[in-house]
């Protein structure tokens, strides 16, 4: 019997739960569009709004053992995708607080700092060149463990790849990020840089 003729949801995640891919499409089909609804009004952003979406989906997959005993799953995923938003804007608070934390150590004037609304320093650019530098994998590790906030176990279930493999890139990434930006930067931003980066979430 085809996925798209079940109608009831607790056979569909009986089926996600086995690992079913078509299942997992069909539940996506379903219920993409009251979750996108409902992130959108939060946010206001079609594409940050799509971006939380799919995080969420793919957190529903990553813990779809656990599918089955969901009494209501539009509920329940509503549920996941204001929390996420919420988990979203408290990250982002506490970001925008760093950065300007960063900003009153590196002694960045309000004629050098970005305008308001765009909380990003001159030591953060800096950043973003060294990533640059980076293979492909090593930035989306890095984006995954220190800009998002996802464990090892995580950020290796998304890619596909170890945990050891993941702490190998992010290690690789370190290292050369720490070089280029001890090679730009005065003494100060090398205390700011440490202080970020060798902290590990691992």
């Amino acid at each position: 019997m085809s996925v798209t003729n079940i109608h009831n949801d607790k056979q569909l995640l009986q089926l996600v739960a086995r690992g079913d891919g078509p299942a997992f499409a069909e539940l996506m089909e379903r219920y993409h569009a009251p979750a996108f609804r409902v992130v959108m009004k939060l946010l206001q952003d079609r594409w940050a709004a799509e971006d939380v979406v799919q995080d969420i989906f793919l957190k529903v997959w990553l813990s779809r053992e656990t599918l089955p005993e969901v009494e209501n799953f539009h509920g329940w995923l509503l549920t996941l995708a204001t929390h996420k938003v919420y988990d979203q804007v408290r990250r982002y608070q506490r970001e925008s607080a760093h950065l300007q934390r960063w900003q009153k150590e590196l002694n960045i004037t309000a004629d050098t700092a970005m305008p308001a609304g765009r909380p990003v320093s001159d030591f953060e650019e800096l950043v973003t060149q060294a990533m640059a530098r980076l293979s492909p994998k090593q930035q989306r590790v890095f984006t995954y463990i220190k800009k998002e906030g996802y464990s090892r176990q995580e950020t290796a279930a998304i890619m596909n790849i170890s945990p050891e493999t993941v702490k190998t890139h992010l290690e690789q990434a370190m290292r050369t990020i720490r070089a280029y930006c001890l090679s730009r930067m005065d003494t100060r931003m090398v205390t700011v840089l440490i202080a970020l980066i060798v902290r590990e979430r691992l």
